[in-house]
C-alpha cells in the first residue's frame, strides 16, 4: 500500500477529530482492510496503520485514541454512558461507542500474527485491568463491545510474543 494512502487517511481522521462526535467507525475501514486481508494479517500494512492512529514518533496522544482508558486521559465511565444510550444487541451502533469499539478491532489487528513492535505500542494503550475489568463485574455490554474487548485483549495481550502484562 502506498504510504500517501496512509498520509491520507491519517489527515483526514485528524480533520474529523477536531470534532470528536463526528468520527464514525465506517472512517476506519479503510485501515481495517489493509491491516488484515482474508484472516491474514499483511505484516508491512500493519504498523503504518498504527502510526495513523498512534503518531509516529510523538509524544502525546492523538485525537483519533478514543479508547476510554487512563492512558489517554480518559475517564471508562464515559463508555459506560454511553453504553446506556446504545440500545440492544445486534444493531448498528453509531458514533462515538461505535468508533470505539472498531478502534479496538482495528488496534488489535495491528497486532495479529508475529508483531513484536505493535504489541510494545499498544499494550500501553489499554491495560490489562482496564480491558477485563468490564468483562468480569456483569455490568450491562453490547455484544459488539464484548467482541471488540475481547479481540484487543487476545491479539494485543495473550497471542504476544512479550511476556508480562505491559
Amino acid at each position: 500500500v502506498p504510504k500517501k494512502l496512509f498520509e491520507a487517511v491519517e489527515h483526514f481522521l485528524l480533520h474529523k477529530a477536531k470534532n470528536p462526535n463526528s468520527l464514525h467507525a465506517n472512517d476506519l475501514r479503510v485501515l481495517e482492510v489493509i491491516a488484515v486481508v482474508d484472516g491474514i494479517p499483511i505484516k508491512h500494512n500493519q504498523l503504518p496503520t498504527l502510526h495513523v492512529l498512534i503518531g509516529k514518533g510523538r509524544k502525546k496522544v492523538t485525537p483519533m485514541l478514543i479508547l476510554f482508558s487512563k492512558y489517554v486521559n480518559s475517564d471508562p465511565s464515559k463508555r459506560d454512558r454511553l453504553l446506556g444510550n446504545s440500545g440492544s444487541d445486534g444493531g448498528i451502533i453509531s458514533g462515538t461507542l461505535g468508533y470505539h469499539i472498531k478502534l479496538l478491532k482495528v488496534l488489535s489487528q495491528t497486532c495479529r500474527g508475529p508483531a513484536t513492535l505493535e504489541e510494545v505500542l499498544c499494550k500501553p494503550l489499554i491495560s490489562f485491568r482496564e480491558l477485563i475489568e468490564p468483562l468480569e463485574n456483569g455490568k450491562k455490554m453490547i455484544w459488539e463491545l464484548r467482541s471488540g474487548l475481547l479481540q484487543y485483549l487476545f491479539d494485543v495481550f495473550i497471542d504476544s510474543d512479550l511476556a508480562g502484562d505491559n
